[in-house]
C-alpha cells in the first residue's frame, strides 16, 4: 500500500525545527507541499535552515525563540501566521532541558489549551 502525503495549502510549524531530527521534520513537511515555519533559539540556525529549505523550493519562514519565554514564543505564532495563515501542524520539538518552577509548566499549559 503506498502512502501519499499531500500538506499543500497547509502550515506546520516546528519548534526546534532548524537542526537535527527536527530539521527533517520540516524539510518532510516542506517536500510534501506544506508551507513551513521553524523556530530555534539562535538566529545562525534560523538563517542557516530557512537557507536550505528555501534552495529546494520550499515555501519557509523562520524566526528565532526561545521556548522558555512565553512572550517570544508568543510573537514567532503571531509573526509565522501573518505569512503563512493559521497553523494547521505543530511539533513541539525544541529542547526543553531547562529548569523551571512547576507553576511555568502548568501557565504554559492552560495557555496552549486556550488558544484557538
Amino acid at each position: 500500500m503506498a502512502l501519499t502525503l499531500d500538506f499543500a495549502d497547509k502550515h506546520a510549524f516546528v519548534f526546534g525545527g532548524t537542526t537535527g531530527i527536527n530539521f527533517r521534520i520540516a524539510g518532510t513537511f516542506a517536500s510534501h507541499s506544506a508551507e513551513v515555519s521553524v523556530a530555534s533559539r539562535k538566529q545562525e540556525n534560523v538563517d542557516t535552515a530557512v537557507s536550505s529549505l528555501t534552495a529546494a523550493g520550499s515555501k519557509v519562514m523562520g524566526v528565532a525563540a526561545d521556548v522558555r519565554d512565553f512572550a517570544a514564543v508568543g510573537r514567532a505564532f503571531e509573526t509565522a501566521c501573518a505569512q503563512f495563515g493559521n497553523i494547521d501542524v505543530l511539533v513541539s520539538g525544541a529542547a526543553g532541558n531547562f529548569f523551571a518552577p512547576a507553576g511555568t509548566h502548568a501557565r504554559l499549559s492552560a495557555a496552549c489549551a486556550n488558544a484557538h
